[in-house]
């Protein structure tokens, strides 16, 4: 029966194996193996192309930083001609 701590993690209660030991055993191998591939693969990336990746995302920083910079003028640009605007209809 599948519950929220469930270890195994299914959600059909008709093809839940909580009780099946080495199925659930088996599961956590293959999930364990996962893992430890992803951080295999992040360990040789950051050994081989290391500086490379630290420079696309210095880019993608500056980038992120410069349009958050020019949203801001241009709101402020936007308050300004609205503020003139009402200036211009409201002259008597």
């Amino acid at each position: 029966m599948y519950t929220e701590n469930n270890i195994c993690g299914c959600k059909n209660n008709d093809e839940c194996y909580e009780n099946d030991t080495e199925q659930v055993m088996t599961e956590l191998i293959i999930k364990a193996k996962e893992e430890l591939i992803k951080e295999k693969i992040k360990k040789k990336l950051e050994l081989i192309e290391g500086e490379k990746l630290d420079q696309l995302v210095d880019l993608l920083v500056e980038a992120k930083l410069d349009m958050h910079k020019n949203m801001m003028t241009m709101t402020k640009n936007k308050e300004n001609i609205k503020e003139k605007i009402k200036a211009i209809w409201h002259k008597d």
